[in-house]
């Protein structure tokens, strides 16, 4: 099963759910300068993120350090919305850490076409949203439309583009 993959330049390696839950693995992630290199990503990350910002709220470090205007760039303050309001689990957390790190930023709940954050797979016990598109906050305005659509007969996940 295909979790990432990277828009505009080709795919990444198809990473195993087993693969994208190992500890290990997830902390590379989590410290990696992945804003360098990738523009979006798209998948199911198993996170539940209710509307916890996934950027640095106040982010104003210019006012503590001496740094020259183009060493430092803050964090955009970016409303979220989520239908979802499940707590955030720790795959989350993770997620959103990362998102903060790079400077990478959530479409589902904040883009013309999703502005309410929908729910993106239903199972059993509920509906929830797990699956997320992510860009760099460089590139989020330049995203015109995003879309959760209908659910399928092929899987219990809602196809996102």
């Amino acid at each position: 099963m295909r979790i990432f993959k990277k828009l505009s330049c080709g795919t990444l390696e198809g990473l195993s759910s087993e693969k994208a839950n190992d500890p290990h693995f997830q902390d590379i992630v989590s410290k990696l300068s992945i804003a360098s290199f990738v523009e979006t990503w798209l998948g199911d990350f198993n996170a539940y993120t209710n509307t916890q910002l996934d950027f640095i709220e106040f982010d104003n470090v210019t006012e503590l350090v001496n740094l020259g205007d183009s060493e430092y760039h803050p964090d955009r303050t970016l409303s979220r919305n989520n239908l979802d309001h499940k707590h955030t689990n720790n795959s989350g957390k993770l997620l959103l850490n990362m998102c903060k790190e790079t400077k990478i930023r959530i479409l589902n709940g904040r883009t013309t076409g999703d502005l309410n954050g929908q729910p993106t797979c239903i199972t059993y016990n509920g509906s929830s949203l797990v699956d997320y598109t992510l860009t760099s906050e460089e590139l989020i305005d330049s995203i015109g439309y995003f879309v959760v659509h209908d659910f399928t007969s092929l899987s219990n996940h809602r196809p996102i583009s």
